[in-house]
């Protein structure tokens, strides 16, 4: 199964803390491929009272079932030093699950689309970059057409490429 997950961090050192979690996760879900966007540095939306965010978009294909992918991305959350402290706030790591393929999954724990991904452009721009035509379940749009309906926002900036290491 294809799946796409949104990762951002914006307590240094950022890239690190994305480098880091990109690995971890290759490996804990004996992921048979990969891929990564672009990263980049976006302002905090929600609590704006902290640093910029570094964030990106990852490709895995994984045989994990969704629930099982939830509890692997907590594990390596709370490896990179994630503390869950403030609603919104400041972190090492987050790590969001976007898309499941084309499974529409709801649960206390999860919700697959992500609920708040198509008022994201933190997360629609690198995934963009990354697959364009990919179709979003139970919203009949692609991510780039999503991108698209968002307004014009100049102060999310590329970053960085950034290399992964399997």
């Amino acid at each position: 199964m294809i799946a796409y997950l949104g990762m951002g961090s914006n307590i240094r050192p950022r890239s690190y803390h994305l480098q880091r979690g990109v690995e971890q996760l290759i490996v804990a879900t004996s992921a048979a491929s990969s891929r990564v966007s672009p990263v980049y540095e976006t302002p905090p939306m929600y609590n704006t009272d902290q640093a910029d965010f570094l964030n990106m978009v990852i490709e895995l294909k994984t045989q994990l079932p969704p629930l099982d992918l939830l509890r692997v991305i907590n594990e390596v959350e709370a490896d990179c030093g994630r503390l869950r402290l403030k609603k919104n706030g400041p972190r090492t790591l987050d790590i969001d699950i976007l898309t499941y393929g084309d499974h529409i999954f709801q649960t206390k724990e999860l919700q697959i689309p992500h609920p708040r991904l198509h008022e994201r452009r933190f997360v629609l721009q690198p995934w963009v970059d990354l697959a364009p035509d990919t179709p979003v379940p139970g919203l009949n749009l692609t991510v780039s057409e999503l991108l698209f309906k968002l307004p014009e926002d100049s102060r999310i900036q590329l970053h960085e490429t950034m290399v992964v290491y399997q």
